[in-house]
């Protein structure tokens, strides 16, 4: 069902990996020294999403399954909201308790961490959907015809 259209595919994917890897690390090292995940609830529907997100992208990766491919990037615009919300909830936080800021900033750092996977893993889905329909899906973007631009950010 994939059509790999140049050796670039390959290259872009791995490299995506990498990074998610990369923000995992910093996802656990944070972990450390968190105090308490009750605190921000919001973070473990954060770890939930980007679970799925990456488990669904993989899967649609290694089907060539363009509709879960896209119901990944539908999860994307909930992470992005999530981030924004949780960000809300540590200012709150801070101004009640703010003797709290080191696990106030690693609940915001984890939080990033999480939509950058949630994003990579976004760009992974639209690649799969490129690979198996050969059409461009970005978010938010018009439709392309070269790709060679296609870089994750």
């Amino acid at each position: 069902k994939l059509a790999f259209r140049d050796g670039g595919d390959f290259s872009k994917i791995n490299n995506a990996l990498e990074r998610i890897a990369d923000h995992i690390v910093n996802i656990v090292q944070r972990l450390g020294s968190f105090d308490s995940m009750l605190t921000f609830q919001r973070l473990k529907t954060m770890f939930e999403d980007a679970q799925t997100m990456f488990h669904d992208g993989m899967s649609a990766l290694a089907g060539g399954d363009s509709a879960k491919a896209q119901s990944v990037i539908a999860m994307d615009l909930k992470m992005d909201e999530n981030l924004i919300k949780l960000t809300e909830e540590v200012m709150s936080f801070l101004r009640e308790k703010p003797r709290t800021i080191k696990n106030a900033i690693s609940a915001l750092l984890i939080g990033r961490d999480l939509e950058r996977v949630a994003d990579i893993t976004t760009n992974i889905a639209e690649d799969t959907i490129y690979m198996v329909q050969g059409e461009v899906t970005k978010r938010g973007a018009q439709p392309e015809t070269d790709t060679r631009n296609h870089y994750y950010h």
